[in-house]
């Protein structure tokens, strides 16, 4: 197969799996049990093309050049906006079901807009200034809770997303539709007056640009050129001895040309397309640029000498991201590397990665890309594996299943802890999970009696993170990343340190 087509292949597959990957992050939000197995059971309901109530996802699922009207149809439920009463029907398919169960809950409780239902009946105001996050991250979930329950199903990840990115001023929650404005630069945040929007601008700034990336983004994949055999990209001494301060950087080396972050603060008025492609192209070089970061902090990639073995434990959707143009820059950033063995180990391994193969760049120097769909524990018993140079976890969650009868992670960490002398690096979505992670890190050690850990990054923003921004689907989380990205913190130690 020539390197397009597989290449292509590949990143297609994973965009396909990648918005699995965020609705499952967007369907946890760190919620309490109940609502968290309300929402894990979600399924997609249908096939919209990144989901957003605050357009007509009928027109956006063939231009997303048309993703705001100035004519809006308002669904009866006061959710959801179309383009037209026509639109308006062809959805009804699927929303009319949920649209129904709003309605008849909202005349029942003797309020006008679902939101309100929760605190008409524990005689709490709703609008307020300043906004209480906690209080409606709370309300969401009960009300999430009660559609579930009204409409004996699980609910479907569209509906979910309806309530979890509510449309309310930014202020005070003000949520009646006919009083609020969005913001014109992203068209995802509202306000009820001149006033909060002022008041809400030197925050809102922050993360603009990013929301309207996060509105217009689409699941097509990046355009691949045909670059024939495999190139690996040539650094001169100056990029050897300072890596790149971003994926967008770390992408432009790789392909030798500017990929330029649309997302910065700096205007560069690029097209719609071109900024989907530039943000694609940053997301697909996160994960290698996230690997030959901790290679590089921990001295790893100047230590070794001619074989780098690599363990990506927990591994899922990620694979697809190894291929023949990223993996090209081991030896960009290792010269003296003729082999590099990358051990994808997990039981959420896709059914199409599955078979070992190897990408041959000329010169004796190799990629092995090898897949084990089992959990990394219980693998040594089975087959014999070589020691790590450095093991990595991405979008780790060690949080998200601990303490329970479902939690993996504990008997995973210990045997890294007790059996190896090597760096561990690992991702999360938010800083909040970063810290928990760290924490379960920690206390993963401390059981054992000699154990301990190290840490040379501990929590930190990834200067290496994904290019696609999202929504926080955890609104309580609303001052530090109301916005995440895939490996968006970075945590590197050293472990099995006596």
């Amino acid at each position: 197969m020539c390197v397009k087509v597989a290449l292509l292949t590949a990143i297609c597959l994973f965009f396909q799996h990648y918005s699995g990957a965020i609705n499952s992050k967007l369907s946890c939000g760190g919620g309490t049990d109940s609502s968290r197995a309300i929402m894990d059971s979600a399924v997609s309901g249908a096939n919209y093309v990144n989901y957003n109530p605050n357009r007509c996802n009928v027109c956006f699922a063939s231009n997303i050049s048309k993703p705001v009207t100035d004519k809006s149809v308002l669904c009866a439920c006061h959710l959801v906006l179309y383009c037209s009463e026509k639109h308006q029907q062809a959805d009804l398919a699927t929303h009319s079901s949920f649209c129904k169960a709003v309605q008849n809950i909202t005349s029942r409780s003797g309020v006008d807009h679902i939101l309100a239902v929760v605190p008409a009946h524990t005689h709490e105001p709703f609008v307020r200034e300043p906004a209480n996050w906690s209080a409606l991250d709370k309300t969401i979930r009960c009300t999430l809770s009660i559609l579930a329950h009204a409409l004996d199903r699980p609910l479907y990840r569209h509906e979910i997303q309806m309530l979890q990115h509510p449309v309310v001023c930014r202020v005070c929650l003000e949520y009646h539709r006919d009083m609020l404005k969005y913001c014109e630069g992203c068209h995802q945040v509202a306000y009820c007056s001149e006033k909060h929007r002022q008041q809400d601008k030197e925050h809102h700034d922050k993360f603009c640009r990013a929301y309207y990336i996060a509105f217009i983004i689409d699941n097509k994949p990046p355009a691949i050129t045909d670059a024939g055999d495999p190139v690996i990209p040539c650094l001169d001494e100056t990029d050897l001895k300072k890596f790149p301060s971003d994926c967008y950087e770390l992408a432009s080396k790789a392909l030798q040309r500017k990929i330029i972050n649309p997302t910065a603060n700096d205007d560069h008025l690029l097209e719609p397309q071109e900024q989907l492609e530039n943000v694609k192209l940053a997301e697909v070089y996160s994960y290698i640029g996230t690997i030959l970061y901790a290679l590089h902090c921990t001295n790893v990639i100047d230590e070794i000498r001619d074989t780098l073995n690599i363990f990506i434990v927990g591994a899922r959707a990620e694979v697809f991201y190894f291929h023949e143009q990223t993996c090209a820059l081991f030896f960009s950033y290792g010269p003296k590397l003729r082999t590099v063995k990358l051990f994808f180990v997990g039981p959420e391994i896709p059914e199409t990665a599955h078979e070992r193969s190897t990408l041959d760049y000329g010169d004796g120097r190799l990629v092995e890309l090898i897949y084990h769909k089992e959990l990394y524990h219980e693998l040594p018993g089975k087959i014999v594996l070589p020691n790590p140079d450095l093991v990595a976890a991405f979008n780790c969650g060690f949080n998200e299943y601990f303490g329970t009868p479902t939690d993996t992670w504990a008997k995973t960490l210990r045997f890294l802890l007790y059996n190896y002398h090597m760096p561990l690096v690992f991702t999360s979505y938010t800083y909040n999970e970063a810290i928990e992670d760290v924490a379960i890190l920690v206390h993963a050690a401390r059981k054992g009696s000699d154990q301990d850990v190290r840490f040379m990054k501990r929590a930190l923003c990834n200067p290496l993170r994904g290019g696609v921004p999202v929504r926080n689907p955890d609104i309580s989380d609303n001052n530090q990343d109301e916005i995440f990205y895939n490996n968006g913190y970075l945590t590197v130690a050293k472990l099995g340190l006596p």
